[in-house]
């Protein structure tokens, strides 16, 4: 638009940057997608922190404005609100589709919060810190839990295989705030994924993650004193584990019946199991 305005020449590398769907070039939502999160990455890396971002954001599915939300989520950016602007007059378009096109815009605020992974992020890079996050991860399903020591020791073997040992050695102490945000260390000082949280790493087994899954509702369940019915577990586990590959009734039912014992339609953790939540 800007450069139609200045009478700027406009060629086929403009266009392919442009941030739209369709259009000349025929852009799928895909691309609308991507150009839209690299868009969002650009402006958390210039915005200073604690520093807001008003996005203006104008598209005729409504269900975009979610995903946005979440990528910016995803970048480091907090989403602060919303709010609608009228246009103060319809567009022809608008005229001819009543029910179908959005009349005015949705403005949404997002502020640049300063915390431990924001800081982990300019310093190492975001996706260092992300590869770092998904080895992590893949070190305490291993160990159903894993402390601090542990989970350094085997992280830079980690870091090594993945070529980024250079970018976190003698600066571990630094990340632990960072490590600390993004998962819970119960008493024994043992980290765990946060509650209602799935994987980034989905290289980890599924059935692996779906074990760990069940041992941490099974633990909160036992530390509770009280047993969980199958459906429970299935609608807890499900959507967690989601990479495209779900978990099915009768994986998370092989795994119960390992780790775990039935009684009148509920489910216990069995004692000789282990958990982050276990007395």
């Amino acid at each position: 638009m800007w450069n139609v305005w200045f009478d700027f020449p406009i060629d086929k590398t403009l266009r392919e940057k442009e941030c739209i769907e369709k259009g000349s070039l025929e852009k799928s939502r895909y691309d609308y997608y991507e150009l839209m999160k690299r868009s969002l990455k650009e402006m958390y890396r210039v915005l200073k922190f604690n520093r807001w971002l008003a996005f203006v954001f104008q598209h005729q599915d409504p269900k975009l404005w979610q995903i946005l939300v979440d990528s910016a989520e995803n970048l480091g950016f907090e989403y602060v609100g919303s709010i609608r602007q009228d246009n103060g007059q319809e567009s022809f378009k608008k005229v001819q589709n009543p029910s179908t096109v959005l009349s005015g815009q949705i403005i949404i605020y997002f502020k640049k919060v300063d915390n431990a992974k924001a800081r982990v992020k300019l310093e190492v890079g975001e996706d260092i810190m992300e590869q770092m996050f998904k080895d992590i991860e893949a070190i305490i399903v291993e160990h159903n839990g894993a402390s601090l020591n542990e989970i350094w020791n085997e992280l830079v073997i980690k870091a090594v295989e993945g070529n980024y040992i250079d970018r976190i050695a003698r600066k571990f102490e630094s990340f632990i705030p960072a490590i600390n945000e993004r998962f819970e260390c119960n008493e024994d000082k043992k980290y765990h994924l946060r509650e209602h949280s799935s994987f980034s790493n989905y290289n980890i087994d599924l059935e692996k993650r779906v074990e760990y899954f069940i041992r941490a509702k099974l633990g909160r369940a036992k530390k509770d004193k009280i047993g969980l019915q199958f459906d429970d577990i299935v609608f807890e586990v499900i959507p967690l584990s989601k990479n495209g590959v779900q978990a099915n009734k009768k994986m998370i039912r092989d795994i119960l019946q390992e780790l775990a014992f039935e009684i009148n339609n509920k489910w216990y953790l069995k004692d000789k199991e282990q958990t982050l939540f276990s007395n």
